[in-house]
């Protein structure tokens, strides 16, 4: 089986190709997800727990539950199971849990909203990685939720409507 090193997941809105997100590999096992250098760079980092049986739409006042960053930041997921944001030298490693070791985890890994995708910066001409292209057409959507799930390959089922051919290497 062929695997990657590390993956860019590009998203094409309006005929327009913005880097959404770099989910790297490591040789120890750990998973990082790079955010690429969106327009803005302040944000607030946050882990948030949401009780079962909640209501929807429901609000989170963010401040009370992270910390403000003004550094574009990177999700960790090592193998014995430390998860958190940081950014190497810049942010300092305060939001963090201990999850499941990636030995044993299965489903759900991190989630990323995004918005407005006019702000992701195009792909780089030179960048050689693996890409995941998702192109919207005809619709150009301002906002992407992208949820990543590990799951064990055999445990994968694609629906034989699903039309593979976006996936591409390089540019």
């Amino acid at each position: 089986m062929h695997r990657v090193a590390s993956a860019n997941i590009v998203a094409i809105t309006g005929g327009v190709a913005h880097k959404v997100l770099k989910v790297q590999f490591q040789k120890d096992g750990s998973i990082f997800a790079l955010l690429p250098q969106f327009a803005r760079s302040d944000g607030i980092v946050a882990r948030v727990q949401f009780a079962s049986g909640l209501s929807y739409p429901t609000s989170v006042q963010l401040p009370e539950f992270g910390k403000v960053t003004t550094h574009i930041v990177k999700f960790s997921h090592h193998p014995d199971g430390r998860a958190h944001f940081s950014q190497d030298g810049k942010v300092l490693t305060a939001i963090k849990r201990q999850a499941a070791a990636l030995s044993t985890q299965t489903g759900h890994l991190f989630t990323l909203q995004v918005e407005p995708l006019s702000a992701l910066p195009a792909p780089r001409s030179n960048d050689r990685t693996f890409a995941l292209t998702v192109n919207f057409v005809p619709d150009a959507p301002r906002a992407l939720k992208l949820v990543a799930l590990r799951q064990p390959f055999s445990a994968v089922r694609l629906d034989s409507t699903l039309k593979c051919n976006t996936l591409r290497y390089g540019s």
